[in-house]
Order: C-alpha cells, then sequence, then structure tokens
C-alpha cells in the first residue's frame, strides 16, 4: 500500500469529521503515526525508548472482524463523497466548490487506503466504487476548478514577508499565485502601539490584518494576527517585525484559512 495522505489534508478531515473512529493512545501527550487508517487496532505490547523519547508499539488486528468493518467505512466514505460531489455541481463560487471538491478528494483517498487494506486481509472481498467517487476522478475535476483560480497580494509595508507566507500556503492547497487578474487577493494592513521603556528598549506591539477579497472588490473573509517585537527604537523594532512576520504567521494562517475553507462546507 503506498496511499499516504499529507498532513494538512489529515487536518482538514479531522476538523470536519463528525463520529470518524477513536485513536487511542500510550499517553496522552503522545503522537500516534502511521501510514494508513487502522481500525479495530489492540496495542498488545508497548516500549518506551527513553533516548530517543519515543514510544514502540506491537499492534494486533483481528481480521475476521475488521474486514467488515473497512467494508462498512468504505461504503460510509462513499456517502459522504456523494454528497461533496453533489453540492460541488451546484455550487457557482469557485473558491466553495473548491473546497468541497478538496474534501470529497481527501476522503476518497481514506477510501484508497481502506482497499489497500482489503487486498491483504482478504482479498476475496469484494467491494464496487462507483467511477464518480473515485479518487483518480475526483483528482480530474480538482485540478480543473484549481486552474480557474488565481490568488495575488496587495503591496504593503511588510509585502515580501506577508507574500512568502501566503505564496508557502497557498502552493501547499495546490494553487496558484497570479499578479494578471486575480481571482481573489489579500490586502494587507497592519497597526501598532508602541511603548518606549526609556531604557533604550523600544516594545512594538503590531496587529496585522489580512483581507481577502474577490475580483469584484467584494471582501470575503479576514485573517488576524497578533504580536509583539523588541528593538532600540520604533523602527528597529519594525525591522524585526518585518524579518519575522512571514515564519509568525506561516502557521496560524494556514489554520486560519483551513478553517474558512472548512466552514465552505457547511
Amino acid at each position: 500500500m503506498t496511499v499516504k495522505m499529507d498532513t494538512k489534508a489529515q487536518q482538514r478531515f479531522i476538523q470536519n469529521s463528525k463520529g470518524v473512529e477513536k485513536n487511542s493512545t500510550l499517553e496522552d501527550n503522545t503522537l500516534v503515526e502511521a501510514q494508513h487508517d487502522l481500525i479495530n487496532v489492540r496495542i498488545a505490547e508497548s516500549y518506551y525508548d527513553a533516548k530517543k523519547k519515543k514510544y514502540y508499539a506491537l499492534a494486533l488486528m483481528n481480521k475476521k472482524e475488521t474486514v467488515p468493518l473497512i467494508i462498512s467505512k468504505i461504503k460510509e466514505n462513499s456517502k459522504t463523497i456523494k454528497n461533496y460531489l453533489n453540492k460541488s455541481n451546484n455550487e457557482k463560487d469557485l473558491l466553495r466548490k473548491f473546497s468541497l471538491l478538496d474534501m470529497a478528494y481527501i476522503v476518497s483517498l481514506k477510501n484508497d487506503s481502506f482497499l489497500g487494506q482489503l487486498m491483504i486481509l482478504d482479498n476475496s472481498a469484494n467491494v464496487e466504487i462507483e467511477d464518480d467517487l473515485k479518487s483518480s476522478v475526483i483528482k480530474d475535476k480538482l485540478d480543473d476548478v484549481s486552474q480557474n483560480i488565481t490568488f495575488s497580494v496587495d503591496t504593503g509595508e511588510f509585502s515580501s514577508s506577508v507574500k512568502l507566507a501566503i505564496e508557502q500556503m497557498i502552493s501547499d492547497l495546490k494553487l496558484k499565485m497570479s499578479s494578471s487578474n486575480p481571482t481573489y487577493t489579500f490586502k494587507e494592513h497592519i497597526s501598532y502601539d508602541g511603548n518606549d521603556t526609556g531604557y533604550g528598549m523600544y516594545v512594538l506591539n503590531y496587529t496585522l490584518l489580512l483581507e481577502l477579497v474577490d475580483y469584484n472588490g467584494i471582501r470575503v473573509t479576514s485573517f488576524t494576527f497578533k504580536g509583539k517585537e523588541v528593538g532600540t527604537n520604533e523602527e528597529s523594532a519594525k525591522k524585526v517585525v518585518g524579518t519575522k512576520l512571514a515564519k509568525s504567521i506561516k502557521e496560524p494562517l494556514s489554520e486560519q484559512f483551513g478553517e474558512f475553507l472548512n466552514n465552505m462546507l457547511k
């Protein structure tokens, strides 16, 4: 089996899933890593490597019990995929259509993973998936929509830093940046609240607002980030903000944009 969802796609699925299979961990703060979605798995033995600070576990699965559970999960996922596809077919807004197809594709990859497991557990199990619900077909539809969605960033005080963070996020979503007739534009607005301590240290609080507007200039949504940097004076503090801004907003921006796309599914 080679199917593996990227981390951001997995996060989008988890944020939208209701009643999905629960994962139990050895410790509350332990990250459980697996290349595939595994259900009906029992931890038989475990070992903690103190030097590497990692848990290792021997997992057992009852094949007879698991096969019908996987088949049921595939059928359940297929209904979910069909629901997303039906909604996307009636959707005119490109970004909403992209969000629906993207989630349909993510769930279809989970089915690919389950089908691969069935081949190993019981290759006689016969599960038919409609052509329209297959990941390859959905991926083609997703790519077609993606080709018509572009983003740009309006020049601002820290346009290079902000643009870098946005470009990375858009690239992760397999979308494109374009300064020529973009579908959506991020507009940067930043405000400050500074305080000169009088001891050669200037504390600068900032609020960055990224407003997303469509090609008609109509506001779609906005993302807000707050932070604090220190310099010898206001000018030097602003330089520190510019230097660290791309890294500071990278993950929060991806999370907020992911939530925005998820809200479009409702």
